[in-house]
Formats: C-alpha cells, sequence, structure tokens
C-alpha cells in the first residue's frame, strides 16, 4: 500500500473518530426588544418553556409551575444574590434535569427550580453554566444558537460503510 494511501486511509479513519466526538446542531433564537430567548419543549415541563438568554445569570433556572407533577427535584436548596446591589437574596427548591427531547436525550438541561417571581415573570432563564457546557454561539443577527452535543458517531455497519468509501 502506498503512502498517500495509508495517509488518505488514515485521515478518513480520523474524520469517523471527530464525528463520534460531538456534534454541531443549531436552535432557533427569538428576539424581542433585542433581548434573546428560545422556545424549547422537554420533558419535564407542561407546555414549552420561554428561556431568557442571559450570558450574565451564572445559572439557569426554571419557574417551578412549569414542571410537571412527575418531576423528580434533587439536591438542596441554593441561596442567589440578586443583581439590584441591595443584598436581596432568592431561594432555589432544588434541581430538575429537563431533556430536549429533538436531541434524543443529548442535550441534557440541569438547571434550578424557583419561584416565578423570582426570574422577572420569565419561564426560565438559560445562563452560562448551560451556554458553556454546550459551547454554544448565540448569534441574534440571524436568529440562531449553534451549540455541540456528544454523540455516539456512526458505529456497526454505518461505520463500515463508511470506510468502505475510502479508496485502498
Amino acid at each position: 500500500m502506498s503512502s498517500i494511501k495509508i495517509i488518505a486511509l488514515f485521515i478518513a479513519m480520523l474524520a469517523v473518530v471527530s464525528i463520534a466526538v460531538a456534534e454541531t446542531r443549531r436552535m432557533r433564537l427569538l428576539v424581542e426588544n433585542n433581548t434573546p430567548y428560545i422556545m424549547a419543549k422537554t420533558n419535564q415541563t407542561n407546555r414549552q418553556v420561554k428561556f431568557l438568554v442571559d450570558t450574565g445569570a451564572m445559572s439557569s433556572v426554571i419557574a417551578g409551575d412549569m414542571l410537571k407533577s412527575t418531576a423528580i427535584l434533587y439536591g438542596e436548596p441554593i441561596t442567589f444574590l440578586g443583581n439590584n446591589n441591595d443584598g436581596t437574596e432568592f431561594s432555589t427548591n432544588g434541581m430538575v434535569d429537563i431533556v430536549l427531547p429533538r436531541d434524543l436525550g443529548s442535550l441534557t438541561l440541569p438547571v434550578c427550580v424557583m419561584n416565578r417571581n423570582n426570574l422577572g415573570g420569565n419561564d426560565g432563564i438559560l445562563g452560562l453554566d448551560i451556554i458553556l457546557r454546550y459551547y454554544m454561539t448565540i448569534n441574534i443577527p440571524s436568529r440562531y444558537i449553534q451549540y455541540f452535543v456528544s454523540n455516539t458517531g456512526p458505529s456497526g455497519s454505518k461505520l463500515t460503510r463508511l470506510l468502505s468509501k475510502v479508496k485502498t
């Protein structure tokens, strides 16, 4: 086998491995009064959730009244300081993992559960924790959020078909 064919095979295998590590996805972004939101249907909520995208919020939160009665909360309550510098504290009721079904369980959002009054009337806030976890790129002019999710990549017969296309 010539060295060029070996290099081509190696590059093809490298491409397959990189596909297996992460997949880029996009989510539509709503912009109202220059404020970005996403609408998300989840496994733990009664209806679609309108998340305010807030890069200044360290944690993601959801209003407790959005959750189904079967939602399982975990963890200890967490206390946050308000952002108005008056010493106001807000407490959570624990955490819940919500999954976006369109991603077949690959986009799991661990969010704090909080009283809606403490969220400025929003259903939820998508904070920096989730934005960093999924390497989100927020593109307001084009109205989308790009993010990366892990997947198992091609395997079995699909992997065999991909490798069989490599000329040796």
